[in-house]
């Protein structure tokens, strides 16, 4: 049965290069900004903050006021693209890095969840987006595990500040480097499943409450 989008408005699809669109159906949940940009940007009708979010297995239909009352006011108050698709092969990982960086699995370099590559993993196959073997692949490639640049990355080197957070480990794959140059990327956070880089930035998180749950970092 053909999901019913009556109140949604749409737009014709674009032959989109990134393979990646608002579709929210990768498994991961990131909040990316762009954040402090350049004072050239601050004209009037220019965004300070872009924030792109990314919800686990969200079905267009599930844009409903009864399921998610802001969603669904966005959508109705701005623009909803119905007709998009994710990259092939639809899973976490190569949909992840399809949107940090806008292109292709065969050029993004992941095409799995989980790869097996002998000079990253010799006896076993590994997680592609898991901690150990991205940083692995970065310092065997002199940084190029993603072949190509993120947007996050891009970002940095136009002077701005990001910030990404996931509750899953595929958020590294925007912005995974511990070793940062400009003020820019010194600037630039990456949170995911209960990790940050740096590293170190973990022990100055504040928790907060929400009703009758504490999120933060865990307890020493």
């Amino acid at each position: 049965m053909k999901p019913n989008y009556n109140g949604l408005e749409t737009i014709s699809p674009r032959k989109w290069t990134l393979g990646t669109s608002p579709r929210f159906i990768f498994a991961l949940v990131v909040a990316w900004a762009a954040i402090a940009a350049a004072p050239d940007t601050h004209a009037k009708g220019k965004a300070e903050h872009v924030v792109v979010v990314v919800w686990d297995g969200m079905r267009p239909d599930f844009i409903r006021p009864q399921y998610c009352p802001t969603l669904y006011s966005l959508a109705t108050n701005g623009v909803f693209f119905r007709r998009n698709h994710c990259a092939f092969i639809s899973s976490t990982e190569v949909n992840g890095a399809a949107i940090a960086t806008g292109v292709h699995p065969g050029r993004s370099s992941i095409i799995a969840n989980t790869e097996f590559r002998q000079d990253i993993s010799m006896l076993n196959s590994f997680a592609t987006e898991g901690l150990e073997y991205v940083l692995r692949g970065d310092r065997l490639t002199q940084g190029n595990y993603l072949r190509v640049a993120t947007v996050a990355e891009m970002l940095q080197d136009a002077g701005m500040r990001t910030v990404i957070a996931g509750s899953k480990p595929v958020a590294l794959l925007h912005d995974r480097s511990s070793r940062k140059h400009s003020a820019a990327e010194k600037e630039s956070v990456t949170l995911f499943e209960g990790k940050t880089l740096p590293r170190a930035l973990l022990e100055s998180l504040v928790p907060i409450r929400i009703g009758s749950r504490t999120i933060g970092p865990p307890a020493h």
